[in-house]
């Protein structure tokens, strides 16, 4: 009885089954079109069309992901700049993302704040498959290793050729502070390492406190990304063009940087001391001659000295002063001259920013009277006997009323003379000493200045006549 009644049932079985069948097809026909509106599980994937961000900054060269949200899938995506990006991609159904890697702009809107990083504006523009279209707008940003705020700055005030009031120069023969804020992906970084290279022009970086240079220099920024460091300009740097690179350590990534190198630190109008020079001789027939230094006062170092027209007997040294030197230059006029007239020129001081200072030098005869040759006198004394102390010679001549000198007899034993005397003239007491004998005994009294020596004959005998 079970198995008949089951047996009489079996077209019910078959016709549910065919309904089961129907309704699963059914199913599966409404999955696959997305039934009731939705486009699948993903959330972004309902609603109104849009990017996920509608607007935003890109900097160049990094990637920056886009999501779009709500519409039908496949979707459609347009660029309007296709150097920036060239777009035109298609999201198929189970992608709403894509990546955007602008390129480096190379023109930039106009009218944007000078502070503010060069960009130009990209607009996107997304259509799903209903034909419903959105747009994004975004600003690429130019992108490199950048420094902002870059000054050099010198004690002072550059002076000659070519000097301006602009910030980034430096002045030949002084130290400069350089200081500027390092921008990567316009983001500061704290403790980002910089290497500073020499490109060309006159000048080098600061190693160290002590002052040695070199043409690379490793510095660190500050906590608030700032970096700084020193250079020096050569004294001979001519007003030209300078060139360092700045490189960040961790990326290779570099920037160029070209500043002035103006010839010479201004320290104020170039003037001599003493302005003139004179030198009188020693006396009426001799002009005057010897040695003075001349200090240079203010200026742009370097300097030179040079004997303006030909005053052979005139000269300066030493004829170039760099700026580490002493500013100071000799001046010699030749001695022992007594030509009519004395000589005479100038000496001129130039600087490197072509101010000058003249130095007057003048040579002139002396006021004494001119010298006169020494002598003794009389040339001979005929006799002096035993205990005499009232012979004399006569000093004249020599170097003048100033005179001093030495006096000498050859046999002191038989006649004496003081040692030393001065002025002139003057005379010298001659003293018998001992006994002489019968015969004359020649004794030779010698005086002499320093410059010349002079003699007289004196016999000495027991007995004169």
């Amino acid at each position: 009885m079970a198995i008949k009644n089951s047996l009489r049932s079996t077209g019910n079985w078959v016709k549910r089954g065919v309904l089961v069948a129907t309704f699963g097809a059914l199913s599966v026909l409404l999955a696959a079109c997305g039934g009731g509106g939705t486009q699948g599980s993903s959330p972004t994937q309902t609603g109104t069309l849009a990017f996920l961000p509608e607007t935003g900054s890109l900097y160049a060269n990094n990637p920056f992901t886009i999501t779009v949200a709500g519409g039908r899938c496949p979707y459609i995506v347009a660029s309007n700049e296709q150097t920036l990006w060239p777009g035109n991609i298609t999201l198929n159904c189970g992608t709403t993302s894509f990546v955007v890697t602008p390129n480096q702009p190379g023109v930039v809107d106009i009218g944007q704040d000078p502070q503010q990083v060069p960009s130009r504006k990209l607009n996107l523009t997304v259509r799903e498959s209903g034909g419903t279209q959105a747009n994004g707008s975004y600003d690429v940003l130019q992108n490199f290793l950048t420094g902002y705020s870059l000054s050099l700055s010198t004690i002072g005030t550059c002076a000659g050729a070519g000097a301006t009031t602009n910030a980034t120069q430096a002045c030949s023969g002084s130290d400069s502070f350089l200081a500027l804020v390092p921008v990567t992906n316009g983001v500061r970084y704290a403790n980002k390492q910089l290497r500073f290279n020499v490109n060309y022009g006159s000048f080098a970086f600061i190693l160290d406190s002590v002052g040695t240079t070199g043409g690379t220099l490793t510095a660190t920024a500050d906590t608030a990304g700032r970096v700084q460091a020193r250079i020096r300009v050569l004294s001979t740097a001519p007003t030209s063009y300078a060139q360092f690179r700045m490189t960040d350590v961790a990326t290779g990534a570099y920037t160029d940087y070209t500043f002035v190198i103006v010839n010479g630190l201004s320290t104020g109008t170039l003037s001599v001391l003493p302005p003139s020079v004179s030198i009188s001789g020693p006396n009426a027939t001799t002009c005057g001659g010897g040695a003075v230094d001349i200090g240079v006062i203010g200026g742009n170092p370097p300097f030179t000295a040079s004997v303006v027209g030909s005053a052979s007997n005139i000269s300066v040294s030493p004829p170039f002063l760099n700026a580490t030197d002493p500013r100071t230059v000799r001046v010699t006029i030749a001695t022992g001259l007594g030509t009519n007239p004395c000589p005479s020129g100038s000496v001129l001081i130039t600087d490197s920013g072509g101010q000058t200072a003249t130095v007057s030098v003048t040579s002139a005869f002396g006021t004494s009277p001119p010298a006169t040759s020494l002598s003794l006198s009389p040339a001979t004394i005929a006799c002096v006997p035993d205990g005499s102390n009232n012979s004399v010679l006569l000093v004249s001549g020599g170097s003048g009323t100033a005179t001093t000198g030495i006096a000498s007899s050859s046999l002191p034993g038989l006649l004496s003379v003081a040692g030393t005397f001065s002025g002139s003239p003057t005379s010298l007491t001659l003293t018998a000493n001992g006994v002489a004998g019968a015969a004359f005994v020649p004794v030779i009294v010698t005086i002499t200045d320093g410059s010349s020596n002079v003699s007289a004959t004196v016999n000495r005998k027991t007995t004169c006549p």
